[in-house]
């Protein structure tokens, strides 16, 4: 294993675990904004009008419907067609939930995956030795420690960043800098 990857990867675990946290706290606001609609998906997450929508903001309003009528299953006391008008009473799927927690974990760790490649090529070739040390907890300001061929020291100051896309999918960003 590379020294960097050795170095890196005891915080992967920490990385999948920020994501599940985030997933869950997502859902918590999705399910909040569900009943505080009557669980009513029109109201909830109406889907976007395509007259009165720019691009943007309609493929955004369209991943927000989408992302709750997945999280959702329609309730079982609703009738087999609805109008387009009528209210569309949902109930929550918790099997969906879960799905939705587990591919935020399987994202976080293909992501952190292609961190460390990609960290491993901003420090370069020759390393001997790599270090973390972390000055304000995990992600927050940790700094690795790179030794390499020649004595040659350097140090990466790296952050972790957790965002949503509009999609409602959970993604993590690894900004990384040498430290002069």
């Amino acid at each position: 294993m590379h020294p960097v990857a050795a170095a890196v990867a005891p915080m992967k675990d920490e990385a999948i675990e920020a994501s599940r946290v985030k997933a869950l706290a997502i859902l918590d606001n999705i399910k909040a904004r569900l009943e505080a609609a009557g669980w009513d998906l029109e109201i909830a997450a109406p889907w976007p009008d395509t007259h009165n929508s720019s691009r943007a903001e309609y493929a955004s309003k369209r991943a927000r419907a989408q992302l709750y009528a997945s999280l959702t299953k329609p309730s079982p006391d609703r009738q087999f067609c609805r109008r387009p008008k009528d209210p569309d009473i949902r109930v929550w799927s918790e099997e969906d939930a879960v799905r939705y927690v587990k591919q935020a974990q399987r994202d976080a760790a293909a992501q952190y995956d292609a961190y460390v490649i990609k960290l491993i090529g901003k420090v370069g070739d020759g390393v001997l030795a790599a270090e973390m040390s972390y000055l304000a907890g995990l992600w927050y300001n940790s700094v690795l420690v790179v030794t390499k061929e020649g004595g040659l020291t350097e140090r990466w100051k790296t952050s972790c960043i957790i965002n949503v896309s509009k999609l409602g999918t959970v993604f993590n960003q690894w900004p990384t800098r040498k430290i002069k």
